[in-house]
């Protein structure tokens, strides 16, 4: 059984934290802000994965150099449907990740922007983000995404904070529903604001 604990707002960071009465540890939840860069940053470092809002929907991101917390992203996630994870990337870091091309360069001008392409990646990327797929997902749904990016010292994995086709983490309390206690640290932005993953275009197609 699930509870959701009640605190006091801490030098405006801290809304509330969730625990599982099973002795999982605590969520913590935090409101969004860049100022909360460099402990996002810190945290993906040492290995934790961290639940995101996003204006598409709430992620679940983790270093993308950490294969150990890619792996256990996909535990938690129930092992349902194999889907590789995306990549949070922008134009002047794509070109280190994938093979970019006049269609997919077209697209990294709009960045940030509500799409999710298929893409092809290059060797730098680590095999625990394709999870055996030629193919992966770039993204960057919003300015926080992307000026999150530019701050980073690696590259950002991340998936839905959902389970492979199931309803969809819009609010952090639907993706604390899934993962309360499963993820040590979640930033609360509110409602996403598209509510829906970014439409998928598959830029891999013969054109």
């Amino acid at each position: 059984m699930q509870k959701l604990h009640q605190h006091r707002i801490v030098s405006g960071i801290v809304l509330y934290s969730c625990h599982n009465t099973d002795s999982m540890p605590e969520t913590t939840v935090v409101k969004k802000s860049t100022n909360l860069f460099p402990e996002i940053i810190d945290r993906l470092d040492s290995g934790e994965a961290i639940i995101l809002h996003t204006d598409t929907t709430y992620a679940l991101i983790a270093n993308a150099y950490n294969s150990d917390t890619i792996n256990y992203i996909f535990d938690i996630k129930q092992g349902t449907t194999p889907q590789p994870m995306a990549l949070f990337t922008r134009e002047d870091h794509a070109p280190e990740f994938f093979n970019v091309d006049h269609y997919f360069q077209q697209f990294l001008t709009y960045f940030p922007y509500p799409v999710t392409l298929i893409v092809q990646p290059n060797e730098n990327v680590p095999d625990a983000v394709s999870n055996g797929f030629k193919n992966i997902f770039a993204v960057c749904p919003d300015q926080f995404v992307y000026d999150l990016i530019g701050e980073a010292p690696f590259p950002i994995a991340a998936t839905a904070a959902s389970f492979f086709g199931g309803s969809r983490a819009t609010t952090v309390e639907l993706a604390l529903r899934f993962f309360d206690g499963k993820v040590p640290y979640a930033v609360d932005g509110g409602t996403s604001k598209y509510g829906r993953s970014g439409t998928l275009i598959d830029l891999t197609v013969a054109r």
